[in-house]
């Protein structure tokens, strides 16, 4: 079942699809090997986060100024 973002909340059902899927995420997965951060197989780290939040916080910087 594929959550359908445009029609409002996710449903309930769905919801428990989301909580059973935390499991597979999480800094908890990761092991440190000086100097080398670990990953479980076929798992990758996204930093699109952290990037989208920077250029907002300069976005709403600059709207500050003007």
């Amino acid at each position: 079942m594929q959550p359908d973002f445009c029609h409002g909340l996710l449903a309930a059902a769905e919801s428990q699809v989301v909580t059973g899927l935390l499991s597979l995420v999480g800094w908890s997965r990761l092991s440190w090997k000086a100097p080398i951060v670990v990953l479980p197989e076929g798992k990758r780290i996204d930093f699109g986060g952290i990037g989208r939040e920077y250029a907002a916080d300069r976005a709403a910087a600059v709207a500050r100024k003007i």
